[in-house]
């Protein structure tokens, strides 16, 4: 007499990666195998027994009264597709547990923009991962509140200072895929100042302002929320600094160029993550303006700008986001030939002189979702 009985295998340890989502499915089908009941000793059927043989089993028992035992006969029967499948199955849990989803590539993501596989592209998706994933966003939105600390050093005197401010700044994502976005952002000082060298020991009042428009493009490793994931800006930024029309201290400076970051996020939880990232620059357009005074540090030659930035996500679900980061940048401005007035520590007229601008801002916003 045959039995099919389902044992518990092994425990089974999922990937941290995989362990918020598991599909019940899957668990079921590596988590149980088919055994074979040894021979009960009792000759006598129970009502349960009764209840579970088969009149087949019965037939097959008075056939093979006196030709071995019950394990032998089952022995030789084809094994049935179903128990096949079961046992290859078991001897790899692990990796039958959940099945392995490669995302998309960004060129097949960005192909369905054109033709109709976009909406299968959607539908993808929204089988495959969590719905408080963020990757099921179409629209972000983030405000923060900042800080500033900045630095420029220089041996011409009208781009030496040092200031710190508060400000905010407001950012969007539209999200055409998963991996494909339109980003933007843009920033402001509130009353930011600019301390003035002697013999004035006065303040020019300023405005730091910071433009930047272009695209994402992210790559995840895994379907999980807990999947860790590869994101690239693209952005042409635009930077100015603007004092009052007429001062007599400063002048007017502005930067322009494309930029590009690149962030790596590392999930520890479905609703925690840090990331570490790179901001470089390596060609960028930078002048300067005339106010009250014509002072210019000479004809613009090579500039850039690099920068290193680390944060923090909180999640309490994909529209409800808490952001933080810290970011330190570094930016270079080299300018060619004489300055256009003498400068005001040494009284000399300076030939290529340069400008290194160090900017430290600590940001923490809030981000929605839909």
């Amino acid at each position: 007499m045959i039995f099919a009985v389902l044992q518990a295998s092994s425990p089974l340890l999922l990937p941290q990666a995989l362990a918020d989502e598991v599909d019940l499915a899957d668990l079921l089908s590596s988590q149980y195998e088919v055994r074979r009941n040894p021979k009960p000793k009792n000759t006598r059927s129970s009502p349960s027994n009764r209840a579970i043989r088969s009149p087949a089993s019965d037939e097959l028992n008075k056939k093979n009264k006196n030709s071995g035992s019950l394990t032998k006969e089952a022995s030789s029967l084809p094994p049935s597709p179903e128990s096949s499948q079961i046992s290859e199955t078991s001897k790899s849990p692990e990796r039958n547990l959940i099945e392995k989803i490669e995302e998309p590539p960004l060129s097949e993501q960005f192909s369905s923009l054109f033709n109709k596989e976009g909406n299968s592209l959607l539908d993808y998706y929204s089988d495959k991962i969590h719905p408080e994933d963020i990757r099921n966003n179409r629209l972000e939105v983030d405000i923060h509140s900042m800080y500033s600390d900045i630095k420029s050093h220089s041996n011409y005197s009208y781009r030496q200072y040092e200031t710190q401010f508060v400000g905010f700044d407001l950012g969007t994502n539209v999200w055409i895929t998963p991996g494909i976005g339109i980003t933007s952002r843009i920033s402001y000082s509130i009353a930011a100042s600019i301390p003035n060298s002697a013999p004035s020991n006065s303040n020019s009042l300023a405005k730091f302002e910071d433009l930047d428009f272009g695209f994402k493009f992210r790559r995840f490793f895994g379907s999980s929320r807990r999947a860790n994931y590869f994101e690239t800006t693209i952005v042409l930024l635009d930077s100015k600094i603007n004092v009052l029309a007429d001062d007599s201290q400063r002048m007017r400076t502005k930067t322009n160029g494309i930029a590009v970051l690149m962030n790596v996020y590392l999930p520890v939880s479905p609703h925690w993550t840090h990331h570490f990232g790179v901001f470089f620059a390596p060609r960028l357009s930078h002048s300067e303006a005339s106010t009250g005074i014509e002072a210019f540090s000479g004809s613009p030659g090579d500039s850039n700008k690099f920068g290193l930035i680390v944060g923090s996500d909180l999640k309490f679900n994909r529209e409800n986001q808490v952001l933080l980061d810290l970011g330190i940048y570094s930016e270079k401005n080299q300018f060619t030939g004489l300055t256009s007035l003498q400068d005001q520590d040494t009284n000399n007229v300076l030939n290529n002189t340069a400008v290194r601008t160090t900017t430290s801002v600590l940001r923490i916003g809030y981000r929605w979702g839909k």
